[in-house]
C-alpha cells in the first residue's frame, strides 16, 4: 500500500473529515479534463486510486460527518503517490528544457532555486 506508514496524530472527527475532502478534491482536479468532467473524474479517480465513486460523490456534494479509516488511508496513499508522479513529471519538463536566451536562463534558474536544485 503506502511506502510511509500513516501517522495518526489526535484529532477530532472533523478535522479528518476536513483533510479527506481536501484530498479527495486535489485527486478529482489532477484528473478532471474540463468543465463537466467531475462525475468522469471520480470515477477515473476510482480505478486509479481505489477511492469508491460514492465517497468522492459525498465529499463533493454532502460533507460527511466521519470517514472510515479505509477510505482515509486510500487517500493519504493517493496523494502520496499522486505527488510523487507530478514531482516525476515536472522533473522530466525540466530536463527537457533549456534557456535561449538570458530572460530565459533566469527563469529557469529560479525554477530551480525553488524547486531546491542548485546547478
Amino acid at each position: 500500500m503506502c511506502k510511509k506508514p500513516l501517522r495518526v496524530e489526535q484529532m477530532n472527527p472533523s478535522a479528518f473529515v476536513d483533510h479527506a475532502v481536501e484530498m479527495d478534491r486535489k485527486l478529482v482536479a489532477g484528473e478532471c479534463r474540463g468543465s463537466g468532467d467531475l462525475g468522469n473524474a471520480m470515477r477515473r479517480v476510482e480505478q486509479k486510486w481505489g477511492i469508491p465513486f460514492s465517497a468522492s460523490w459525498a465529499f463533493h456534494y454532502r460533507r460527511p460527518k466521519t470517514v472510515s479509516a479505509d477510505i482515509y488511508a486510500r487517500l493519504v496513499c493517493a496523494v502520496e503517490a499522486f505527488r510523487e508522479t507530478q514531482i516525476q513529471r515536472l522533473q522530466d519538463e525540466r530536463r527537457g528544457t533549456k534557456a535561449t536566451n538570458r530572460l530565459a536562463a533566469y527563469f529557469v534558474g529560479a525554477a530551480d532555486a525553488l524547486a531546491g536544485k542548485e546547478d
